[in-house]
């Protein structure tokens, strides 16, 4: 297969940089006192990543740029957290993200802006938020306060809400999915129980071609952040709407078709490298019992490893004979 190093990166930019779902975002999840003066209207993404190389190993960001109160330009930071486990220091990283962002726009000679940075959790266990103050122990007096850039941030913990309090607090289908997907990616199960319920307004996807290409991101993320089987999903999903089933497995197949040409390649190149025919060949038969094992017809495996049907005929029999 071909190897997504984060399917999970992959998806929240697709979500989220959609600008309709982040205006309901701020909307719907920010504080109502900060959100209230925000002018959504004026939401413009910033294609900038201000990750730099040590910060990549825990985040990955989605920037916007837009007025608070029709008199301040601000930054909207949405960072997603995608290490397997929570970071212990959060404000020193966000600190150090923040600084990274004026130092830029002070080398291009622009006013440096006020930032709300959010952080954007879905993993596995309460991601526990404390102030920075509470990082230095129960020891300090209101003396050595003073000297700590204390800060806020706002957290989104998606383990911090049931899946219906998600579908009543948005209303959005692109970012009710997403959250609803990303809240429970790690618990295959619930998702495949659920996914009838989570694709229950998927029709809606396809009449604009917006919410086609969204719906290309979903198969690809289930496909590459889960092992259920894709026509497991299909065959449920089909039961809203057989478009939409069709749909899924003609995606999974074009994921199937390019990440085993990849294989294909990477192992004809190994092959030359050895200076052997023998890399090939072993590389395509590999492939071909992975196709076999995946249930996969004989014409789509001979599709992807150009092995004619009597070779593959060969193959399953060697693979009962393994069994």
């Amino acid at each position: 297969m071909e190897e997504i190093k984060n399917p999970h990166d992959r998806f929240f930019k697709k979500l989220f940089s959609n600008r309709d779902v982040m205006h309901e975002f701020i909307e719907k999840s920010f504080p109502n006192d900060i959100s209230k003066n925000i002018n959504l209207k004026t939401l413009q993404l910033d294609e900038t990543s201000y990750i730099d190389e040590i910060l990549k190993n825990t985040y990955s960001d989605m920037v916007y740029n837009c007025s608070y109160k029709d008199k301040v330009s601000i930054k909207v930071t949405l960072l997603f957290e995608h290490k397997s486990f929570k970071v212990s220091y959060p404000h020193l990283q966000l600190l150090s993200y923040i600084l990274r962002i004026w130092e830029k726009q002070i080398s291009e000679k622009k006013k440096i802006t006020p930032i709300i940075p959010i952080i954007f959790y879905h993993g596995k266990g309460e991601f526990k938020k404390k102030n920075i103050v509470k990082y230095f122990g129960k020891n300090l007096d209101e003396n050595l306060k003073i000297f700590i850039p204390n800060f806020e941030y706002i957290l989104i913990d998606t383990n911090l809400f049931s899946n219906e309090e998600i579908e009543n607090l948005y209303d959005g289908l692109h970012l009710q999915m997403g959250m609803l997907l990303m809240k429970n990616i790690f618990t295959e199960k619930e998702i495949v129980e659920n996914i009838n319920k989570f694709f229950s307004n998927v029709k809606e996807l396809f009449k604009t071609e917006v919410g086609k290409s969204f719906f290309n991101s979903i198969v690809s993320y289930l496909f590459h952040a889960t092992k259920v089987e894709s026509k497991v999903f299909s065959e449920k999903i089909s039961e809203i709407s057989k478009e939409a089933g069709k749909k899924f497995i003609s995606t999974a197949d074009k994921l199937i078709l390019k990440g085993m040409k990849k294989g294909i390649r990477k192992g004809m190149s190994d092959g030359m490298k050895k200076g052997v025919e023998k890399g090939r060949t072993e590389s395509i038969e590999k492939i071909a019992f992975n196709l076999i094992n995946n249930g996969l017809d004989n014409h789509f495996i001979k599709k992807v490893t150009s092995l004619n049907i009597k070779e593959i005929k060969k193959l399953r029999n060697l693979q009962k004979l393994n069994v």
